[in-house]
């Protein structure tokens, strides 16, 4: 693969291609560093029209990637960000697993 970016266990080579497309780095140890965490600053769901991932599946897929912090930027919409997070927060309390939800929006305009 261009860059250096070889597959790791959780992305498929395609979703490495994609990665390293949008000019993004991958972890290849895979773990956090000792007092740091992994955070993902822009992902859309369902609310999106580029995007078919169910609100049901990020909590299980985040923490498989051991992502603790997630913002959703759905475009033109924050109802699939502020329902995410709802469902988060009500699992943490039932499950105890920590997920940070950042809801955020990515507005289209001319200007």
């Amino acid at each position: 693969m261009r860059g250096g970016i070889a597959p790791i266990d959780h992305l498929t080579p395609s979703e490495a291609e994609q990665v390293e497309t949008l000019g993004a780095v991958i972890d290849l140890k895979g773990e956090p560093a000792p007092g740091t965490m992994k955070t993902d600053l822009h992902c859309h769901t369902e609310a999106s029209h580029d995007c078919s991932t169910p609100l049901d599946l990020f909590p299980a897929r985040c923490l498989a990637r051991q992502v603790m912090v997630q913002a959703i930027t759905d475009h033109n919409q924050i109802w699939g960000a502020q329902k995410l997070k709802e469902k988060v927060e009500k699992r943490a309390e039932e499950v105890g697993v920590r997920l940070t939800v950042i809801v955020g929006e990515e507005i289209s305009t001319r200007e």
